[in-house]
């Protein structure tokens, strides 16, 4: 569990919330409620990083994990979740904060409130790497090329159809 700090971050549009999204929840190269939602009971709070600590670039360059980018909700999105948000500082992060889920649960609400959440990011747009900016790779002179796109991409643009080590998200349309 996070280390909280109490009381609640303000409920205003002031902060905004940086979420890293993996590539597994992405639905046509956008953030799918998966991205929003926490898994277990154990880990009933949502990782984020505070634009008040930090900038989408560093929390993006910071990140451990496997991540496409840094897309964002502000805890005045979250309240109206009935979502509460906090400054959860972790060693090597004081940027560190938390959306709490304890009082949802993991069930259905709590999939409705995650799918609002991802709509609101994916409004938002990227917020890093920049959404124009493709990935960048280097050749054999020492310079840099752009990778573009492949055509050969999947039927659902950034990933294969679920299987059952994949489990289908909750907003996307069942085949």
């Amino acid at each position: 569990m996070a280390n909280l700090i109490p009381p609640p971050l303000p409920e205003n549009d002031d902060v905004t919330l940086y979420r890293h999204v993996h590539p597994k929840w992405l639905d046509n190269g956008e953030p799918s409620s998966m991205a929003f939602r926490p898994f277990d009971e154990s880990n009933i709070h949502l990782s984020v990083d505070l634009s008040t600590k930090t900038s989408a670039e560093a929390a993006h360059k910071n990140f451990k994990g496997e991540s496409v980018g840094v897309f964002g909700v502000t805890p005045a999105e979250c309240s109206a979740e009935e979502l509460k948000t906090y400054w959860a500082p972790e060693a090597g992060n004081d940027a560190h904060g938390a959306i709490d889920y304890t009082e949802t649960g993991l069930g259905k609400a709590a999939k409705k409130k995650s799918s609002r959440l991802a709509a609101k990011a994916r409004a938002r747009r990227r917020l890093y790497p920049p959404p124009d900016d493709l990935p960048t790779t280097a050749t054999d002179e020492g310079a840099t090329a752009t990778v573009q796109p492949s055509a050969e991409a999947t039927p659902t643009g950034d990933m294969p159809p679920p299987t059952a080590e994949q489990p289908r998200r909750g907003d996307e349309p069942s085949t």
